[in-house]
């Protein structure tokens, strides 16, 4: 149970990573560590197929904020392969 949280956490820390990174090239490097071609992305905002279109909508997120990073703020919780954390916006 110990070494799947912290492979859980590993792969949050490195979707942060993604969301933190500008060049969209680097962006799809870091999520094709930690999610498939065919992963589906869901927020309150946007529903997304594909790495691809997450790489984007990344980018569109930063050129929103820009000077701002996402901070994870909580440990993450593993619950029937599924994970989750808290997050919060910052200025860099």
């Amino acid at each position: 149970m110990r070494e799947s949280r912290e492979r859980a956490r590993r792969c949050v820390d490195r979707y942060i990573d993604a969301w933190n990174e500008p060049l969209a090239d680097r962006r799809g490097q870091i999520l094709s560590q930690v999610m498939t071609d065919e992963s589906r992305y869901v927020d309150p905002n946007r529903e997304l197929d594909g790495r691809a279109g997450l790489v984007g909508y990344i980018g569109e997120v930063l050129n929103k904020a820009p000077g701002r990073r996402i901070l994870r703020t909580s440990e993450v919780d593993v619950h029937h392969l599924h994970g989750r954390f808290n997050w919060r916006l910052v200025h860099a």
